[in-house]
């Protein structure tokens, strides 16, 4: 599934709106315990691929970035956004 990023990055020089997409997978299994019928209570745990490339600008107030100009570090080197890795969530589920 793909989704997009919106990223707001601000400091004393001003403010930078990025935004980028790509593709996220998520893979996760999970146990649920049901003490009564209307309640459920879980542990889901997975692994997340999440990782977006490129980032462009959508909005800058910082004169040398400008609209669509890709996110870069002071190497001039792509900054990846990687939200990629292992999941663990407590589950509660109620049945009405």
């Amino acid at each position: 599934m793909k989704y997009n990023i919106n990223y707001t990055y601000a400091n004393n020089s001003g403010m930078v709106k990025t935004s980028g997409v790509d593709l996220f997978v998520d893979i996760s299994g999970k146990i649920l315990y049901e003490p009564v019928s209307f309640l459920a209570l879980g542990l889901q745990t997975g692994y997340r691929i999440a990782n977006v490339k490129e980032m462009k600008v959508t909005e800058s107030n910082i004169t040398n970035i400008k609209k669509d100009d890709t996110l870069k570090d002071a190497d001039d080197n792509i900054i990846e956004f990687d939200y990629s890795g292992f999941l663990i969530q407590g589950l509660i589920l109620f049945s009405f």
